[in-house]
């Protein structure tokens, strides 16, 4: 018979399955299911970032023109961000003091949401860090897509990243379902920011 690879409850009702041609059709015409997706593989379209004072400056005020502060109305405590992308660099001193929690890795289905790409990160500090946060009060929780590279943690100069680039669709389930578990953990407003697309 077909083989159960995963059961989604939470943010998406469906499972996984591991099938032949033949088992596609009996599901189709059994009734039971209402659609079926290939587990297919892609690779996010990124976008690079250029960090600069003048953006973060640019935000705070309607009229045109820089004055060179950043005065926003709220920083964000209270408030948490699931950044889903390919991780948050965990020892970026940046962030110190603003993770919720090591995330998620939709890969491994490990408590560690570590970047070894960069991309994650880059995001993250638009949404809260030290400098260029909009909100730097708000808690972050990393959750990354991505495959993990073992020498990201040990020998990050050398990891191969062009592991990273490879991601299948199931596992942005999985980091859905993850966020939508977590979210139930705690009472604080939540957002997610999910910075890559597929074509």
């Amino acid at each position: 018979g077909a083989k159960t690879v995963k059961v989604y409850f939470d943010a998406v009702q469906g499972f996984v399955v591991n099938v032949t041609p033949k088992q596609i059709e009996k599901l189709e015409a059994s009734g039971h299911v209402n659609s079926i997706h290939k587990d297919v593989t892609f690779t996010p379209k990124k976008t690079s970032f250029v960090f600069n004072d003048w953006g973060i400056s640019r935000i705070d005020q309607r009229p045109a023109g820089f004055d060179t502060t950043y005065q926003p109305y709220s920083d964000g405590e209270g408030v948490v961000a699931y950044i889903m992308d390919t991780g948050v660099d965990l020892y970026n001193s940046h962030f110190d003091g603003l993770f919720r929690s090591n995330g998620f890795s939709a890969n491994d289905g490990t408590l560690n949401g570590n970047d070894c790409d960069g991309h994650g990160t880059s995001v993250a500090s638009l949404v809260s860090s030290e400098k260029f946060g909009v909100a730097k009060k708000t808690q972050l929780v990393p959750v990354s897509i991505y495959k993990n590279v073992a020498e990201c943690e040990t020998d990050r100069p050398n990891a191969d990243l062009g592991a990273l680039e490879e991601v299948h669709l199931s596992k942005v389930l999985d980091a859905i379902d993850f966020i939508q578990q977590d979210a139930q953990t705690h009472s604080l407003p939540s957002v997610v920011n999910i910075s890559f697309t597929w074509w």
